[in-house]
């Protein structure tokens, strides 16, 4: 029983690890982005199994959740570095959006700190919804070299995303692990 403990923590080092990889290929393997949206993939599928998996086993603690939310944040920098790698010309348009977005998630760090003494780990429905449309969006700029539908649209859930998780860490009276909307932490005032 031990072992399959484990298995959640695995997949969060897991997810850590692609990420480096990924960068990797970026530089020694450009050509080979099947390869590098494939991993991001299956990247996205740890990150899914590890929490219903922690929660199916009873070992879903609070510095697991928060081990797995600062490796999501390491994993996706890494993937958009890939992506600003393989497709300057297209992702230079997007820079202020995609700066924006970087800062907000600075800003909500900030502030889960000054409220709490420590990072958020709401994994929040609309940050899951942000989540695919991370690969999505990555998917098409890797692919394709475009940014047509999905990444647009990834620009547009994250924002979406970030209002949504700002305001959990502006309304929650403590600080608490998977809080699904600002609704739930309304309720939980």
């Amino acid at each position: 029983m031990h072992l399959l403990r484990s298995i959640p923590l695995a997949l969060v080092v897991f997810r850590f690890c692609v990420a480096f990889v990924l960068l990797a290929l970026a530089f020694i393997a450009p050509y080979h982005r099947l390869l590098i949206v494939a991993l991001t993939w299956a990247a996205l599928i740890s990150d899914i199994l590890d929490g219903i998996i922690a929660r199916r086993l009873g070992c879903d603690t609070d510095f697991l959740r928060q081990l797995d939310s600062a490796v999501d944040n390491c994993f996706w920098i890494s993937v958009a570095t890939v992506a600003f790698l393989l497709n300057q010309d297209v992702l230079v348009a997007w820079f202020p959006w995609i700066i924006g977005l970087l800062a907000a998630e600075a800003l909500i760090f900030a502030v889960n700190r000054v409220r709490f003494g420590r990072p958020g780990a709401t994994h929040a429905w609309s940050a899951k919804l942000f989540g695919l449309g991370l690969l999505a969006g990555f998917t098409e700029i890797l692919l394709t070299g475009e940014a047509a539908f999905w990444f647009p649209l990834m620009i547009a859930l994250g924002y979406l995303s970030f209002i949504d998780v700002l305001l959990i860490a502006l309304l929650l009276p403590e600080w608490r692990r998977d809080v699904p909307s600002a609704w739930h932490a309304w309720k939980a005032r």
